[in-house]
């Protein structure tokens, strides 16, 4: 059932509140896509994916995250004292004319 829901897109009303709040705003995204628990989620943006994952970067760092590079370009992890995630890990990916984003985090409800 998780697979198909991979498959599935999503308004930005489908997000969850925790999500939003805790992990990223996806208001504006394109091809939102995410597993059952919203612990796996991805979507596309335009641009280089260094560039992207430097906007991604700093939005979540507004969001209490501390960034780490991965040094794999374009791959980051993140940690964040309190609430209910406390890892993620970033990898924006060049797919064509776009970016594909995926954020991964632990602790998902």
């Amino acid at each position: 059932m998780a697979s198909a829901r991979m498959r599935e897109k999503l308004s930005s009303r489908e997000v969850p509140a925790w999500f939003e709040e805790e992990v990223l705003s996806l208001e504006g995204e394109e091809e939102v896509m995410a597993d059952e628990s919203w612990s796996v989620v991805g979507f596309t943006r335009e641009g280089s994916a260094a560039e992207v994952a430097a906007e991604v970067a700093c939005q979540l760092r507004q969001h209490g995250w501390t960034m780490v590079e991965s040094g794999v370009a374009g791959s980051a992890t993140g940690v964040k004292e309190g609430g209910r995630c406390q890892w993620l890990w970033l990898s924006c990916t060049a797919v064509g004319e776009e970016v594909s984003v995926v954020v991964q985090v632990s602790g998902a409800p």
